[in-house]
């Protein structure tokens, strides 16, 4: 995941973690509303019944008894003779239970005994008692009264039918209500959280920008906290263009110092190394003392360690310029790198399983090769160096090449059993002018860090690791723009001395 892929997924997150929040909200609230709307329509119901019933049951023990000639003291043949149970009935109750004294109840005679005791108890001193029963899993209301003075005692059995259809259209009404409030909800909390997040999807497109190299983007500033926001990421983009241009003109001014620099002493030191190459021969032929072709010896040794420095500070300024990667030929690798091998270590042993030239950039391959093996030949103090070269497939983790992902891999490892490097040290060897064990004898801590250089400017890279037992192996792998079939012509061929011609 990129960076920029991985602000913009934390984004998406965050706007879908508000707006899960705002709508978690919202739909608590409907559920909350409802449930309590649900239970208070309920309550309400069951009460409008219980008072209903209780007037019912009043008028069933006064008047109505009245009405029909109900004696004070009636037997049962007296209460079915009266007609009261009818009348009851008629008035909407769905059944009546007399109890008369010393006298079986008339209607359902199981219903006194589910009654709660209590109940029973307030009827018999004279009050209206009511309790809710579950007959035969069908919910009902039993209300009873004792008709005064002495009886007999009356239980209405009322349907809650009415009441639990209301509650049932209350609960739909509310679940429709809630889902729709839900809906509009989950709009309004999309729509919030968008322009909440506007100014954070600026600031991170504004971030994007920069990181991109356009220092010139800014945010639109406004007078609330993220407004302010905005003009402190403002100015700190100022701040940074302004710093990066500095360092710019700095850099771009140390580069062309250091390869005016190099250049002028190119050529002096063109003639001087000509100059110093032939003093160890003029002294041999005349009666110098040994002193004397051991000065010229090192006058010559440091003349040529000068001019090596100077190309390589060219070559860094040269890599430090943006410009594009160097032009890919056709290249015979195995002569290109038994040439450099020859010239630089003749002593190295050389294993190139190559067997056709490859599409390369030469340059870079040149310098990554000269530059390794040299490396080699400083720390390894004649000990043994191992070159080989060989052609992977392709690398996923490679860059591109012309555009177009490489076909192939060339790998080049230069192993030698030289004093080798701890583990904490391996990235340190390719910063520039970082010198380890035998720089002083040519190495001027350059070497490296130009390789490594011209391998990722190739989309390649260079990696070392330390070998068991001692020593140090160093690992260049430079993607192939197009692999060339067996027997076709390389137009790029070393010369002897290892340079590209």
């Amino acid at each position: 995941m990129t960076r920029a892929t991985g602000i913009r997924g934390w984004s998406a997150s965050f706007r879908v973690r508000l707006t899960a929040t705002l709508m978690a909200v919202v739909a608590l609230t409907a559920v909350v509303v409802g449930t309590t709307s649900v239970l208070l329509v309920e309550s309400s119901l069951r009460r409008n019944l219980v008072a209903g019933s209780l007037d019912d049951a009043r008028f069933a023990l006064t008047t109505l008894a009245d009405a029909v000639g109900l004696p004070p003291s009636p037997t049962p043949s007296d209460v079915d003779d009266s007609g009261l149970v009818d009348r009851i009935l008629a008035r909407g109750a769905d059944d009546v239970v007399i109890v008369v004294p010393d006298a079986a109840p008339t209607g359902p005679d199981d219903l006194v005994a589910q009654l709660d005791p209590a109940v029973v108890a307030l009827v018999a001193e004279g009050d209206l008692g009511w309790q809710f029963l579950d007959r035969g899993g069908r919910e009902v209301l039993v209300v009873g009264g004792r008709r005064p003075p002495g009886g007999p005692d009356l239980y209405l059995v009322i349907a809650t039918d009415e009441v639990a259809a209301n509650t049932v259209a209350v609960v739909r009404t509310t679940v429709a209500a809630a889902v729709g409030v839900a809906l509009l909800g989950l709009l309004a909390a999309w729509w919030l959280a968008r322009g909440i997040l506007r100014p954070l999807g600026q600031a991170s497109a504004a971030a994007r920008r920069m990181a991109a190299g356009d220092l010139d983007a800014r945010l639109p500033t406004g007078d609330d906290e993220v407004g302010r926001l905005a003009v402190a990421f403002n100015d700190m983009a100022a701040s940074l263009a302004d710093t990066i241009s500095t360092l710019r003109v700095a850099e771009e001014s140390q580069r062309r110092f250091v390869a005016d620099s190099s250049h002028e002493l190119r050529t002096p030191l063109t003639g001087l190394v000509s100059a110093a190459g032939l003093l160890p021969d003029r002294l041999a032929r005349t009666d110098a003392d040994d002193d004397s072709r051991a000065l010229a010896e090192i006058v010559d040794r440091e003349a040529r360690h000068l001019r090596d420095l100077v190309e390589d500070l060219l070559e860094m300024s040269r890599l430090d310029a943006p410009s594009g990667t160097d032009a890919a030929t056709d290249v015979d690798v195995s002569h290109l790198v038994r040439a450099l091998v020859r010239r630089r270590l003749p002593t190295a042993e050389v294993d190139v399983a190559v067997d056709r030239p490859l599409r390369l950039a030469a340059h870079p391959v040149e310098r990554i090769v000269g530059n390794l093996v040299d490396n080699a030949r400083i720390h390894a103090d004649g000990r043994e160096v191992v070159v080989t070269v060989r052609l992977l497939g392709q690398d996923p983790m490679a860059g591109q090449v012309d555009g177009h992902g490489p076909d192939e891999v060339l790998e080049v490892v230069v192993a030698d059993r030289g004093p080798g490097i701890v583990a904490a040290d391996l990235e340190r060897v390719f910063d520039r002018f970082a010198t380890g064990a035998g720089a002083g004898r040519g190495g001027a801590g350059l070497g490296l860090a130009i390789a490594r250089d011209h391998a990722r400017r190739a989309g390649g890279d260079l990696t070392a690791t330390p070998r068991a037992h001692g020593g140090l192996a160093v690992r260049a792998t430079i993607p192939v723009a197009r692999s060339l079939q067996g027997g076709d012509g390389a137009e790029t061929t070393p010369g002897d001395d290892g340079d590209t011609r």
